[in-house]
């Protein structure tokens, strides 16, 4: 029997994926809730025991909480076939959830773009320019407990044309600020990527170097 499913146990959960239930019956330790969505997967479990779950082209994402109860995470917008997509990358004990989910401008896709999740609710973070149609990509990575936000997008200049492979950006209180390579004004692309941030809103990842040479990343704080 194959089925979708958040599993717990005490105060601690133990998995939320495609599980296979056994085919002896034992004694069960932990609850068990079923998703509306048989394809999801476990995407982020948190110190606390929240569980994000993601799952394959459902509109929305869903959060067990601590305390019990499922919160649903809703995408930013649906096609008008009712298509929708959300992925959850971080989260905090309150339920509080960042990624990408599906983003339409009347009805057309233009790309996931970084969303945050606050009491379940979307809001757009935008992303580092779109192309001339107006399509962008963006994706949350991380958040702390003040509502940081840090992650990547695919960067364009304000004619609409990409300037690198990678871009990132910290997020604050509706304002993103672009974190800049290790040099501007060259003739090559410097891509960067951001992989952790702390309390104090500090991030750390890699960007493109270039020594008139040789083209590589290095880690960058």
């Amino acid at each position: 029997m194959k089925t979708t499913l958040l599993l717990r146990t005490g105060a601690a959960l133990l998995s939320c994926a495609t599980w296979l239930a056994p085919a002896v019956s034992e004694p069960l330790l932990y609850q068990a809730w079923q998703l509306p969505y048989p394809s999801s997967w476990s995407s982020v479990l948190g110190e606390a025991g929240e569980l994000a779950v993601s799952g394959i082209e459902s509109p929305n994402a869903y959060v067990l909480l601590p305390g019990g109860g499922v919160r649903a995470l809703p995408s930013l917008g649906l096609s008008p076939r009712g298509y929708g997509e959300s992925t959850v990358k971080a989260l905090q004990p309150n339920g509080d959830a960042v990624g990408a989910s599906t983003y339409f401008e009347r009805g057309i896709y233009r790309g996931h773009r970084a969303t945050l999740w606050r009491q379940g609710q979307p809001v757009h973070l935008g992303s580092l320019g779109t192309d001339a149609k107006g399509n962008g990509r963006s994706s949350a990575e991380l958040l702390n407990a003040a509502g940081m936000v840090a992650g990547n997008s695919l960067p364009f200049d304000a004619t609409g044309t990409r300037v690198a492979y990678s871009g990132s950006f910290l997020w604050h209180q509706g304002r993103m600020v672009q974190l800049a390579p290790l040099a501007t004004g060259l003739p090559y692309r410097l891509d960067t990527t951001v992989h952790a941030l702390n309390a104090h809103g500090w991030t750390a990842g890699t960007a493109g170097w270039h020594d008139g040479q040789r083209h590589t990343s290095r880690a960058v704080m």
